[in-house]
């Protein structure tokens, strides 16, 4: 039986770009102008290397979602130059794009003069091995499930991004490739050099990976990756200083969590460790430490009264020691510590203080990063953006014509599973919003993106990752559209 693997496609795909480059073959630093024409995109291919799309900093969406997964005898959904734009600057955030690996597989078509089929062919499965590794297809898959319940087959568009299936028996023998002594496969090593962004705070990662440095005392640097194919989740984890590699995978799409304990607990076993130890180094990690230094790069700054962020507009009262804030209709109290960083916790209705087990790890900081205003948020042991402050309402442009709801109407294999099918526009406090409701527990959250001008349209303003993606309006045959991630919404009368 065959596993879909997702977003695991990429490390297959890297391994080709690695490969090639260590031979010569492949500059990863020349720009994209080399091999795509600036008529296939919505910007200057000039701006990019193929190191940023493999290193997943190019600045491109995260996610075109519509027709990114098909039911088996639909055609395939082809990509447009207008789906491939920049939704923040190059090199700014670690964010991974499927969009960014979809441009890989045709630079690496172009550079070898060959297909993506005949390179993982050529160069991976006949070398290693693989007699399964290949495109996702309708016959010998393992069973996907959701919410328990066994999900009918789904075929991906993009191959080099996650559109690959393989063997256990393939996998393994891939990853014993990975982790040998002496490496056989060329360019192994590349995929193990860290790259890192502007904005990354310390993180980093290799091609097609992320990479970062275990809490727990001897495991050295570790390499991962990790899997979301609907009805399926995986996560690749490589001990790069012991050559251990661990993989899990899991047919149901609320695995995420059970992978990752899985994952920990395998390289336990594999390392020979005691569990207690890794168990004690995550609950040390997801403590709030006494005091947690301010990156370099940072200073500290008084919260401004809004920020854009990806979970929608972030409201602020006050400030000093204590401040209120206010994101897709629920109220959080924020309090200064010492070192400048700020306790959050949810108040029910604005009143009641409930202990959610997230707030407990999570602490906010305003700050400055050369010119930028942001907030930032210290998780488990990272800094990251949560968002970026609003000194001033954005241009709208011709945004205004477009307020009313908006309703998705064609079908897609994610609508059911996203649980999303209207959007509001509106007006608020001097900004252009786009709103939607998300199912969370025993209530509906909502967030509410602010909209900014942008040439094609509009755009979801701010920086962070998530941000930055297009709406485009326009006319067909059915009449006035918007388009968002490649879904069209007609407005609702």
């Amino acid at each position: 039986m065959r596993w879909p693997l997702g977003e695991l496609s990429r490390l297959p795909t890297a391994l080709l770009a690695a490969g090639l480059a260590a031979e010569g073959r492949l500059d990863l630093d020349r720009p994209l102008a080399d091999w795509i024409g600036p008529e296939e995109l919505d910007f200057d291919p000039a701006r990019l290397s193929l190191r940023d799309l493999l290193a997943q900093r190019s600045g491109l969406p995260p996610q075109r979602l519509a027709g990114a997964y098909r039911r088996p005898g639909e055609p395939a959904s082809a990509l447009r130059p207008e789906d491939f734009y920049l939704a923040q600057p190059p090199r700014l955030l670690i964010q991974p794009s499927a969009l960014g690996y979809a441009l890989v597989g045709r630079v690496l078509e172009r550079a070898s003069g060959k297909g993506f089929a005949e390179l993982l062919k050529e160069r991976l499965a006949e070398p290693l091995g693989l007699r399964a590794l290949g495109a996702v297809e309708e016959g010998g898959l393992v069973r996907a499930h959701r919410r328990g319940r066994p999900e009918a087959p789904l075929l991906a568009r993009d191959l080099a991004a996650t559109g690959l299936a393989a063997s256990a028996e393939d996998l393994a023998r891939l990853l014993a490739a990975l982790t040998a002594p002496e490496p056989t496969l060329p360019g192994r090593d590349l995929l193990f050099e860290p790259h890192g962004a502007e904005l990354g705070f310390g993180a980093t990662a290799g091609l097609g990976l992320a990479l970062s440095e275990s809490v727990v005392p001897g495991t050295g640097r570790l390499a991962r990756i990790q899997g979301a194919y609907p009805g399926f989740r995986a996560e690749l984890t490589l001990a790069l200083d012991h050559g251990v590699a661990v993989l899990v995978l899991v047919n149901a799409a609320e695995g995420f969590r059970v992978v990752d304990r899985l994952a920990g607990l395998a390289l336990d076993r594999a390392l020979g460790r005691d569990p207690a130890a890794r168990e004690a180094a995550r609950r040390a990690r997801e403590e709030l430490p006494e005091r947690i230094p301010w990156p370099e790069e940072a200073r500290p700054r008084a919260p401004a009264p809004r920020y854009a962020t990806p979970f929608g507009l972030l409201r602020v009262e006050g400030g000093g020691e204590r401040f209120a804030a206010e994101v897709f209709g629920l109220r959080f109290t924020a309090s200064r510590r010492a070192d400048g960083w700020y306790e959050v916790r949810y108040r029910l209705l604005g009143l009641v203080p409930l202990p959610l087990e997230v707030l407990r790890r999570v602490v906010l900081a305003p700050a400055t990063v050369g010119e930028r205003h942001l907030l930032l948020a210290w998780f488990s042991g990272r800094v990251v953006v949560l968002g970026s402050a609003l000194e001033a309402p954005p241009a709208a442009g011709d945004g205004v014509a477009l307020l009313g709801r908006w309703r998705v109407t064609a079908e897609d294999p994610l609508l059911a599973q996203l649980e999303l099918r209207e959007a509001v526009i509106e007006r608020q406090d001097g900004l252009l919003t786009i709103g939607y409701e998300i199912p969370f527990l025993v209530t509906r959250l909502r967030p509410r993106l602010v909209l900014a001008a942008d040439p094609a349209g509009l755009r979801t303003h701010g920086t962070a990752a998530g941000l930055g993606e297009r709406l485009r309006h326009g006319r067909d045959e059915a009449g006035e559209f918007l388009e968002y991630s490649g879904f069209r919404l007609r407005r609702v009368p």
